[in-house]
């Protein structure tokens, strides 16, 4: 209580130390170098995209998201490719990521719908690789997901998260952008 106390008592509820500290222990518990605190979800993805210059290029969304996704992918100025998932995960077909994957595709938007990672990460990390594609997670509901002992957030170039109330983990709003990438982090 005290705590909360002094957080009301500083005037700085959404800015200050106690954000900054919560970046550092996000990218700890992440295990990446960085983290940035946004508004929300959906504004951490399209500071992502827009970062890494998505504008006039394809960004390929998987057909089971939130609208947000996608939204995120056009406002920051890219058209959207669908690409189909797969029935038993959920998760982004490999395959149909290889058939609409285009030469202008900047970027791969891997959702972790539900809090599952594809178990086909490393064959979607293999064809962004192919195409020169940054692989960027939609990690809204995967707070604390791992596979082969990564965690969500650590996986592609970068990575969202929604800190929204009906998340995992909730801070009534918010979102993190997570990256190793020093650039891209100074450029969000």
């Amino acid at each position: 209580m005290a705590g909360f106390e002094e957080t009301l008592r500083s005037g700085f509820i959404s800015m200050g130390r106690n954000v900054e500290e919560f970046e550092r222990q996000w990218a700890a518990y992440c295990g990446v170098k960085y983290a940035l605190g946004t508004s929300n979800g959906t504004c951490s993805i399209e500071l992502i995209l827009r970062a890494i210059g998505v504008e006039g290029t394809t960004v390929i969304v998987p057909s089971h998201t939130f609208i947000a996704s996608a939204a995120a992918a056009i406002h920051a100025g890219a058209k959207v490719i669908f690409v189909d998932c797969q029935r038993e995960t959920f998760q982004m077909s490999p395959q149909d990521l290889r058939r609409k994957i285009r030469s202008d595709t900047k970027a791969v938007l891997l959702v972790h719908m539900s809090g599952i990672i594809s178990p086909h990460i490393e064959e979607i990390r293999d064809i962004c690789r192919e195409h020169g594609a940054s692989l960027i997670e939609d990690a809204a509901h995967a707070h604390g997901a791992t596979i082969d002992g990564r965690k969500a957030g650590s996986l592609g170039r970068a990575a969202s998260f929604s800190f929204f109330s009906t998340k995992v983990l909730t801070t009534g709003e918010g979102g993190m952008v997570t990256t190793d990438d020093e650039k891209l982090y100074e450029t969000v």
